[in-house]
């Protein structure tokens, strides 16, 4: 059973971790299709807390979020998808001129 909720997904290249299980010590990676480490933060996690994860600044695509806590691995795919984001951007800018 997985301990961690990735919402949304797909998303912009900001998505939230919660925390369902107890309070413990986390890290949490993200990585790429070539296996690169783009994403790496270890903290104290509490239960029924959230972590904004933000890797805008990378490329659309498909990566994978590792999440290592109490000796267990979780695993989860993410899909970014900043065309969305460009869409909503531009229906906006679209509405305030029309």
């Amino acid at each position: 059973m997985n301990n961690f909720i990735v919402f949304p997904n797909p998303n912009t290249g900001i998505f939230t971790v919660l925390n369902e299980g107890a309070e413990n010590q986390t890290n949490i990676k993200v990585m790429d299709v070539q296996g690169r480490v783009v994403y790496n933060e270890a903290f104290l996690f509490n239960s029924n807390e959230r972590k904004v994860i933000d890797i805008n600044s990378f490329n659309s695509g498909v990566y994978v979020l590792l999440i290592e806590s109490e000796g267990k691995l979780e695993q989860h795919r993410i899909i970014v998808n900043k065309y969305s984001l460009l869409l909503i951007i531009g229906l906006k800018k679209a509405s305030i001129f029309n």
